[in-house]
């Protein structure tokens, strides 16, 4: 007796399978899609990729953000100068230097110029500083203080002296000398030639030739000449 075989059954179990493994397919691709995957090709829309080829880098530039590669930049710019003028010592660069006013009237009207201290004074030069004070000389005047002199401030004049604009000028053996110029009036104490000491009027300093009118003797021992 003939008995078929039965392929339909064998049939069907080859259909199922392809349905599952399209199924097991199908899955795999969402699963891989839902985790980020991203299954485009590497670079295939990079324009930097296709001119170089799939395997050419992309770098970065090393230059640095304010130049090219090995520029020297410029050095810094040099600090200000310091100010021209000044009006008081305390403007000047350090304590080495004072303002120093050339119209000695202590900032009042014009600026003044920082110059260097007194150092090493040994003569005895009196004067009158802005502060109101009489100094002994430069350096006294300028080391403590840095003040200037002063033609009108009302100093105390040292004994045996006289006052001669900002100067102090030993009574008897000399005279005060102001002679006018383009920056004001200049004073120095003189020393007297052909008389006795404390017997010294204007008599004795004619021989500057700047008139007797210009001289004044009226105190005992302090003559002024003013010379133009």
């Amino acid at each position: 007796m003939f008995v078929p075989m039965r392929r339909p059954r064998i049939v069907s179990l080859v259909r199922v399978g392809l349905a599952l493994g399209s199924g097991f397919l199908l899955l795999g691709a969402s699963v891989t899609q839902g985790c980020g995957y991203d299954w485009s090709f590497p670079g295939k829309d990079d324009p930097a990729v296709e001119a170089g080829g799939f395997d050419a880098p992309i770098l970065e530039s090393s230059s640095p953000p304010d130049g090219n590669v090995g520029e020297t930049q410029p050095p810094p710019p040099p600090p200000p100068p310091p100010p021209s003028g000044c009006r008081s010592s305390g403007e000047c660069p350090d304590k080495s230097t004072y303002c120093r006013f050339a119209d000695r009237q202590c900032g009042k009207s014009l600026e003044g110029t920082c110059e260097p201290i007194g150092m090493s004074c040994t003569a005895v030069d009196w004067r009158c500083g802005c502060q109101g004070t009489a100094y002994k000389n430069l350096c006294d005047q300028t080391a403590a203080t840095r003040d200037d002199v002063s033609d009108t401030m009302g100093c105390t004049t040292p004994a045996g002296f006289f006052r001669c604009g900002y100067r102090f000028c030993p009574e008897s053996t000399t005279f005060c000398l102001l002679k006018s110029g383009a920056a004001g009036t200049d004073y120095s104490c003189e020393g007297f030639d052909g008389c006795a000491a404390g017997d010294c009027t204007c008599s004795a300093v004619t021989k500057l030739a700047c008139g007797a009118a210009a001289c004044n003797d009226t105190k005992v021992g302090q003559v002024h000449l003013k010379c133009p």
